[in-house]
């Protein structure tokens, strides 16, 4: 993790002195002044330069839920930076601490802080491609435990997972193509999102069955924060768990204003309450069927999840054969017979001349909310269980075979080294951390006793789904095979020190997978993977076309020329030109909406 971050006051900061500072503020302006910094963000614009997407989603929690309903003064830029700058020394860990060793509450604090900035840092596009193609496209394939998850959705609360992505895409467009640019128009009025056309009205009603379920009042925000047994409060009463609660805003990312006005303060979790926190309330529900059902055993081993793990499985094939391996290089899972008895392959095994074999274990795991929460190391290790250990188990039985020259593996037999990685729906954060490195290593021992014997026979990877789209475009991009990146990274994990170095008075500890490439291969920038970028843009084809019922082509062109008119008369009113073919047209439009004055008209509050 990087030490780049964050001013901080050089003290800790407790949450009962930032619920003071915030208490100060009108509630009101707070958001709105939040809402705008969120927006420009996701335009690429930072300012200020202590915002990021951990501190400011923060920040929209502690204003909604502590800042004043009747009163207060109007938040200042000086406000927003000095409530950054406390957000940013809220407690996490002590220096001494960090350098102790094996102390579990620095562990503990890691952890925590890995799962926070997995969600918050994840890049949108990447996260929606995955989402969208694994729940739009890869289901149609068939084969699945529950055949229609959108239908199961539609049944539970009324709207589809289709609709939800179609108005989660409008409130995060919202902001980052209007709020961003003219931070007059932070709320939003939802009848105003399709003004014309022959879709408007049933846009209109979608918009409004969807606020039913992700919107709430200032009110409302506090009453279920409040509330007794609330998942979103920290329960045990330490002030240092404020920080790694279940955030409310990621179920309720819309605020209303009153007056049929919204705002979502931090517009990120408007697009993926809608992308990927559909998923949540469905596993819930057939949780839920599932105790009725009177089954005694995890409520949340149901068919919904198992949809979800053959549906990573099929997306994670998606992004291997991106690679240059042809069919007999890359294998999907298959039976082979072993000890009179049917077995299954690692879910993906590629194979390359010249090249160590890789074989792919695909897991649906994301850690329980009290991992998240409260890092605690006994429910690491049940989490790894589940997630790392039953892969190292299969990987290590598959090997097994192998080395008895089992019919139907033959073309591995004599192979001496593997290279195993686990790829995991949500990372297992510092999972190379030498403390949490051994707590791995003893769960796979005892879940798997030929894993110590095997060990030196296997170059060992942890990855997220993430993570694996980054390796993949690294090999795409800069020829470097992934065999080799894998190979590089499991030596690197095995031997790094608990804390790289410190920067700033930050410690930096050791890297991830992306990390590890980017820094490797890229000066640190992120490594775009081509089939996000592809998914992505479809994904925004078809919300342009389920809201307005034409292309986005056709939708620039017409931006295109209004814009190319309204430059031109400008031209002419300035006697210079405002548009030439010199200009990329965007440039001129963000000159009109700063400065309106310039084509007549003022703008108003609301979409439009």
């Amino acid at each position: 993790m990087s030490a780049t971050m964050l001013r901080s006051l050089n003290r800790t900061v407790s949450v009962e002195e930032l619920r003071t500072m915030v208490s100060q503020i009108n509630l009101t302006s707070g958001l709105h002044l939040v809402t705008v910094v969120s927006a420009k963000l996701l335009r690429g614009q930072q300012w200020p330069d202590r915002a990021n997407s951990f501190n400011l989603p923060l920040l929209a929690k502690a204003i909604l839920l502590w800042g004043n309903l009747e009163a207060g003064r109007l938040m200042t830029s000086e406000d927003l930076l000095d409530l950054l700058t406390a957000v940013n020394s809220l407690p996490w860990y002590s220096r001494p601490a960090t350098e102790s060793g094996t102390d579990e509450a620095v562990l503990s604090m890691i952890v925590r802080q890995g799962f926070q900035r997995y969600y918050t840092d994840a890049p949108l596009d990447a996260r929606i491609a995955r989402t969208w193609m694994m729940f739009n496209e890869l289901v149609r394939e068939g084969g699945l435990d529950v055949p229609d998850p959108s239908g199961e959705l539609r049944n539970l609360i009324g709207v589809s997972a289709e609709d939800l992505w179609t108005v989660g895409f409008m409130f995060w467009s919202y902001h980052v193509s209007v709020t961003a640019l003219d931070g007059r128009k932070w709320a939003f009025d939802p009848k105003s999102f399709v003004l014309e056309g022959n879709r408007k009205q049933e846009m209109g009603e979608l918009v409004d069955r969807v606020l039913r379920t992700v919107a709430l009042t200032p009110e409302q925000f506090r009453d279920r924060y409040d509330a007794e047994g609330s998942k979103y409060r920290e329960q045990s009463g330490s002030e240092g768990y404020w920080l790694s609660e279940f955030s409310i805003i990621r179920d309720f990312p819309v605020v209303s204003l009153g007056n049929n006005l919204y705002a979502a303060p931090f517009p990120t979790y408007g697009l993926t309450r809608a992308i990927d926190g559909f998923y949540y309330d469905l596993l819930s529900e057939f949780a839920r069927r599932k105790v009725a059902s009177g089954a005694k055993d995890n409520p949340y081993d149901n068919e919904l999840n198992r949809t979800l793990g053959a549906l990573i499985e099929r997306y994670i094939g998606r992004q291997l054969r991106l690679l240059p391996a042809p069919d007999n290089q890359l294998r999907g899972e298959f039976t082979y017979r072993h000890k009179k008895q049917d077995k299954l392959s690692t879910d993906w095994i590629l194979w390359r001349p010249g090249r160590l074999p890789v074989l792919f274990e695909c897991k649906a795991r994301e850690a329980v909310l009290e991992l998240q929460r409260y890092g605690s190391l006994d429910q690491l290790r049940t989490e790894v269980g589940k997630a790392i250990g039953k892969a190292c188990k299969q990987m290590v039985r598959f090997i097994q075979a192998i080395d008895e020259n089992t019919k139907g593996l033959e073309q591995y037999h004599g192979q001496k080294e593997f290279i195993c990685a686990v790829v995991l729906q949500a990372p297992l954060p510092f999972h190379m951390v030498r403390d949490i490195r051994t707590i791995i290593e003893q769960v796979a021992q005892q879940m798997e006793p030929g894993w110590a014997a095997m060990r030196s026979r296997i170059h060992f990877v942890p990855m997220s789904v993430r993570e694996l789209e980054t390796a993949v475009a690294t090999e795409l991009q800069f020829g470097a095979p992934v065999e080799d990146q894998l190979v590089a990274y499991a030596l690197y994990r095995e031997g790094v020190k608990r804390i790289e170095r410190w920067e700033g008075g930050m410690p930096v500890f050791p890297r991830h997978l992306e990390e590890f490439l980017q820094e490797r291969y890229n000066g640190g920038r992120r490594i775009v993977n081509p089939l996000c970028t592809e998914v992505w843009n479809a994904f925004g084809s078809y919300c342009q076309e389920r809201i307005f019922g034409e292309s986005i082509e056709t939708a620039e062109q017409e931006i295109f020329e209004l814009t190319q008119k309204r430059a031109y008369e400008l031209w002419e009113r300035r006697g210079r030109p405002l548009w030439d073919a010199e200009r990329d047209w965007h440039a001129a439009e963000e000159q009109i909406v700063n400065d309106p004055t310039l084509v007549g008209g003022e703008p108003a509050v609301g979409g439009g």
